[in-house]
């Protein structure tokens, strides 16, 4: 609010037919001060000038009800790679952020796919143009159920061939290595896996130590450590 033109300002509120002391201006005592009610309220301000006339002046601030935003999702955790829908009621129009990993930001139900955790942010705007916010926290579970056979059959049928990890899909193998009896590295390689040779000979029926580390997305190192039994 502003006024013009005195020397000394005091404001006054209007409630229960009286004018009280301001409890929602920043300060009373100047020409502008900054005003938030939590309701429709009047405001009167008495102006004096450097001979001490004075005069009062009145407004009335109304407060427009702000839209009953809701995000209808709890707060979740979701495994990496996948999506989920977010669900929001309550005002006329919608804006998400961070807009970047949501399928439609302006949508109230827009499909979110976070590649790490994640608070968003709904604005819901209503038809007076006043606004609300409501948040939801979207965590990223980078683990999976990865799985080290005990065993594998490298006898061509094309079923478990290979020695390698299951349920492999975003994660990097950093390091997979297998030992022969004696302790000779006999396969260094990734994700392929070992097809039970060692430079190009078929290794005999028997265990093998291995040591097998897997990176996830969000630095941590997972190790792999034992042995695999080779059968024909």
């Amino acid at each position: 609010m502003q006024v013009h033109g005195g020397f000394e300002y005091k404001w006054y509120e209007y409630r229960d037919g009286q004018y009280h002391k301001p409890t929602s201006l920043s300060n009373p005592y100047i020409s502008n001060p900054i005003a938030f009610p939590e309701q429709t309220t009047t405001y009167r301000v008495v102006v004096y000038d450097s001979v001490w006339c004075m005069d009062t002046l009145e407004t009335t601030l109304t407060v427009m009800p702000r839209p009953d935003i809701r995000i209808l999702n709890a707060d979740t955790v979701i495994k990496y790679g996948q999506s989920i829908q977010l669900l929001a009621s309550g005002a006329r129009s919608y804006n998400w952020i961070p807009a970047a990993t949501v399928s439609a930001p302006f949508s109230s139900n827009p499909i979110a796919t976070p590649r790490e955790s994640t608070e968003y942010v709904v604005a819901g705007f209503a038809t007076n143009g006043c606004r609300a916010f409501d948040t939801i926290k979207v965590g990223v579970d980078y683990r999976e159920n990865l799985m080290v056979p005990t065993a594998f059959s490298p006898n061509g049928d094309g079923r478990n061939d290979r020695f390698r990890i299951a349920n492999l899909s975003f994660q990097k193998i950093t390091e997979f290595r297998v030992f022969n009896r004696w302790g000779q590295e006999i396969f260094s390689g990734g994700a392929e896996g070992w097809d039970g040779t060692w430079k190009g000979v078929a290794q005999p029926i028997g265990t093998y130590p291995y040591l097998i580390k897997v990176a996830y997305p969000d630095g941590f190192v997972e190790t792999f450590q034992g042995e695999v039994t080779l059968v024909r």
